[in-house]
Order: C-alpha cells, then structure tokens, then sequence
C-alpha cells in the first residue's frame, strides 16, 4: 500500500506537526523549533528524495548509501543536542546569577531591619 519513502515522509510531517502545536502550546521555544524542524525535514529529504541520497553518496564517496543516511541523520541529532545542551547552559547560568543576586538583596534587606531574619518575607506594618 504504502512504500517506505512515503512511511518516511508521513513520519517526517507527523514529527513537524507535533513541533509546531508544541510551540502554539507555549510548550517549546521557537528557536529550538527551527532548529528541529530543519533537521527533520533535512534527514526525511535525505531519506526519501533518491536524487539528494544519490548526490550526498556520490559526493562523500560512502561505501554504502544506508551508511551515508544513517550519518546525515546522526549528524543533524549531535547538531540539535549540542544547541539545545547549549542553550540549557545559558539558562543554567542565568539561573544561578539572579539567585545570587536575590540573596544579596534579602541580605541588605535583613541588615535593614535588625532583628528580622531575611527569609521572614517582606516587611508588612500595620
């Protein structure tokens, strides 16, 4: 019924659907979707347009086009990781910048007012 290049293109669209009602969700930021989204239809063209899988064969002279494929895919998951690990980092150290800085700012806060520890909240008269 189905050949295995229209399995691979169904699948391909199905995972780019799944990203854009994750980003209308709120649920992925757009970026990381760009960055999917290009490395699912790159790895499904590579995976289904015989001229492409010809070309990349041919001109990285593989021993094997699955091997070849298997490579152009491999590589384009390492690429979205190593994005995605990185932008993870930058939020880590953002993350950890801002607590610092809130524990100064409850610590002049606490030498403010003596006597009240300053995890106690914000000071409320009345």
């Amino acid at each position: 019924m189905f050949g295995v290049s229209t399995l691979i293109g169904l699948v391909g669209l199905l995972l780019v659907a799944w990203v854009f009602n994750l980003v209308r969700r709120g649920r992925l930021y757009v970026g990381y979707a760009v960055l999917v989204v290009v490395a699912i239809m790159g790895g499904t063209a590579a995976l289904v347009l015989a001229p492409i899988r010809r070309r990349l064969d041919v001109g990285l002279d593989a021993l094997s086009p699955a091997v070849l494929t298997a490579t152009v895919v491999v590589t384009m998951a390492i690429a979205a990781l190593i994005y995605v690990l990185t932008q993870l980092t930058i939020l880590s150290d953002r993350l950890a910048e801002l607590t610092q800085q809130l524990a100064i700012l409850e610590a002049r806060r606490g030498e403010a007012t003596p006597g009240r520890p300053p995890s106690a909240g914000p000071h409320v008269d009345g």
